[in-house]
């Protein structure tokens, strides 16, 4: 399995798969915790984006899990829908960093998603982990 690979099936299945997860857990056993954690926006317009805007019990949290977990799918996929996979990331990655100290993570997961769109992917996550099968570029 080459490095890239790796960092698809970490991004895929850990980053966005997780991200799901914890989506789900956290929002749908504290839907409150979103309004909180706009309390503590690095920015200001994010506080006063999270104070004004009604995030109504599961629907938020439901939402963002399914950002991720669209997202993720299309990482684990092949061709152009690993580019469009890492786009969405960024876009979604760029858009959460300042929303608390641990933005930096999300920066992090921006630099490496741009440094994926250096490279194209042939195979998708099944042939390769399910199957044993990795096309050699």
């Amino acid at each position: 399995m080459t490095r890239w690979n790796r960092w698809r099936l970490a991004l895929g299945l850990v980053a966005y798969g997780g991200g799901a997860l914890l989506h789900i857990l956290l929002g749908l056993s504290n839907p409150g915790v979103y309004r909180s954690l706009g309390e503590t926006a690095l920015l200001p317009f994010y506080r006063d984006l999270f104070a004004t805007t009604p995030i109504y019990g599961a629907q938020f949290p439901l939402l963002l899990a399914g950002l991720h977990l669209i997202i993720g799918l299309l990482i684990l996929h092949r061709g152009v829908y690993v580019r469009w996979g890492s786009v969405g990331g960024i876009v979604l990655q760029a858009l959460f960093a300042p929303v608390g100290w641990w933005g930096f993570l999300n920066i992090g997961l921006v630099v490496v998603q741009a440094m994926m769109l250096a490279h194209t992917f042939d195979d998708s996550w099944v042939e390769w982990v399910l199957i044993g099968r990795e096309r050699q570029v």
